[in-house]
């Protein structure tokens, strides 16, 4: 071999290696984003999970209630993760910041012990949706047909159906959660 023959095969050998690198620094790049975008996806997917099971099959009747922005219930514990009794939980989006999912127990009937309030807790759910948005399909009492709403009450008769349309930014638009109560199909 001679010198430049040698010269020739480094260089090649050197552009290889530099082109390889660059395609290993994209591949990892992909890899994070879509991670990322898992990660954002697998939240919701718990976070619908968790509000559905809660709302149509452990729902207290009459707790439903909340506005565009906030939807509070009081439903079971979920026993898997080790509770027992009555929470009341919240659903609210902070300041222009995270969804969070507050929870405390609730009071029982009179003359059961006071809840312990040790149990209240509070947990961001997904750092920062782009919206969050509450509805209550239902009749209000002065009303003949049933129809969305943007606030319900507290104490009367349970909306039929709880919407949560829900957007995160790297996640697009979701398709909304509609949610029916018991008793109320």
């Amino acid at each position: 071999m001679t010198l430049v023959e040698l010269l020739v095969a480094l260089t090649l050998l050197g552009m290889l290696s530099v082109m390889m690198m660059g395609g290993l620094s994209f591949g990892v790049q992909s890899w994070e984003r879509t991670e990322a975008h898992s990660g954002r996806l697998n939240a919701i997917v718990r976070l619908h999970a968790f509000v559905r099971e809660r709302l149509s099959e452990t729902a207290r009747p009459g707790s439903v209630h909340g506005d565009g922005e906030r939807l509070a219930f009081s439903a079971l514990w979920p026993t898997a993760i080790g509770g027992t009794g009555f929470f009341d939980f919240t659903l609210a989006r902070a300041a222009d910041g995270p969804l969070v999912l507050s929870w405390s127990p609730a009071p029982g009937a009179e003359g059961d012990p006071p809840p312990d309030p040790d149990l209240a807790g509070e947990r961001a759910i997904l750092p920062e949706p782009t919206r969050f948005a509450v509805s209550y399909f239902g009749r209000m009492i002065d009303e003949a047909e049933p129809r969305w709403h943007e606030r319900w009450e507290p104490g009367g008769d349970p909306p039929a159906l709880v919407r949560i349309d829900l957007a995160v930014a790297g996640a697009g638009d979701l398709s909304p959660l509609s949610v029916g109560l018991p008793g109320r199909r």
